[in-house]
Order: C-alpha cells, then structure tokens, then sequence
C-alpha cells in the first residue's frame, strides 16, 4: 500500500500478510457486501471518521490476510469468516463451518498512525509467534 510494504516469512507454516492504509477513501456498501453482519455491527458502533476507517481496514486486512494464507485470494466469500477486534488489537476469529479455528494465529499492527498489518498463520501443534520488525 501506499507508504508501507509488508513481508511475511514462515518455515513449514501457510501464511498470509496484508496491509492497508487507514487514510483510503472507501466506497459505501463495501463493508455490506464483504462483511458479517457481526462485523458490520461493530464497524457502526464505532464513531463515523478516523476510528471506523481504522476498524474498517482492520477487519480488512485481516480477511485478505487469512484469504492469502488459504492460497484463495478474494475468490474466497468474504463474508463467511469474521473477527472481533479488542480494544487492545486481540482478535478473535469466527470461521465458517468445518474450519477448526483453533489451527489459525492472527494478529494485528498499527506500524503507523496511518497503516494498518495484519497476518494470518495456519498452524498445527507448533506455537506461533509473530514478531514487527521496522526497517528503512
């Protein structure tokens, strides 16, 4: 995205990355059409401006970051997964029917005001631990 570049690395793990930035002017009906109801539920309660932009790209980022790892890309309904975001960026994932949730880390960066990064690991019984490292 504009102003930010993002690389996952993985060993014997499917991953995915996605980052956006907050600034984007985003057409209405978008998160209509790509969200849960629950999701759009918690994008309302958020007030109108920079903070439901931010969420917006928060639940974004980490859709196409899971969409990413699965190898699918947008051709994956979007609206059959969903997250909760945590007032302190804890995300908790709601995955479609026969998905073991379990198996999935997510996590969630603000690398700048303006940006929003989320990654996605599809993990078996090995621990994951996603670390952001800042470069020039």
């Amino acid at each position: 995205t504009h102003g930010l570049v993002a690389c996952a690395i993985a060993a014997g793990l499917d991953v995915g990355v996605d980052v956006e930035g907050v600034d984007r002017v985003v057409t209405d009906g978008v998160a209509e059409r790509f969200f849960s109801a629950r999701e759009n539920a918690s994008l309302l309660a958020c007030p109108a401006g920079p903070a439901r932009s931010a969420r917006f790209f928060e639940l974004w980022t980490l859709k196409e970051s899971y969409v990413k790892a699965l190898g699918k890309g947008l051709s994956h309904p979007l609206d059959t997964i969903a997250f909760d975001v945590g007032p302190d960026s804890t995300v908790a994932f709601r995955p479609p029917p026969g998905v073991d949730e379990t198996r999935w880390h997510f996590a969630l960066f603000a690398p700048t005001e303006r940006h929003r990064l989320a990654v996605a690991a599809r993990r078996d019984a090995v621990p994951v631990s996603v670390k952001l490292i800042a470069g020039e």
